[in-house]
């Protein structure tokens, strides 16, 4: 039955050219990674603020400062270096100043 409705609708996924495919598959690989990076920052945000102090261990606020710092160093991964992780940082809630080049950074907290 799938045959006869290929055959009916004339199209063959033999007939896509490799370079289209291989171009399909780089665009959405692409997107799939912006749009991480935009939901980490829109995360960033909905957690909230962190205040300056000294947090309990196994306490839910150190378990926050936890969460976002795994996702700017997750955030990292992709971005470090590059001419977008300041912009990116600065999105994300970190001051940074105009024209910097930041190629990597550690267990950090962008309100702090």
């Amino acid at each position: 039955q799938v045959d006869q409705y290929m055959e009916s609708s004339g199209f063959y996924l033999s007939e896509i050219s490799l370079p289209l495919l291989i171009t399909i598959k780089c665009a959405l690989l692409v997107g799939g990674v912006l749009l991480s990076l935009l939901l980490q920052i829109v995360i960033l945000h909905m957690l909230g603020g962190v205040a300056e102090g000294v947090y309990h261990r196994r306490s839910r606020d150190f378990m926050h400062i936890c969460l976002k710092d795994r996702i700017v160093s997750s955030a990292g991964l992709f971005l470090s270096g590059t001419i977008f992780w300041p912009t990116w940082l600065r999105w994300a809630g970190m001051k940074v100043g105009r024209n910097c080049e930041i190629s990597s950074i550690f267990e950090v907290i962008p309100e702090l």
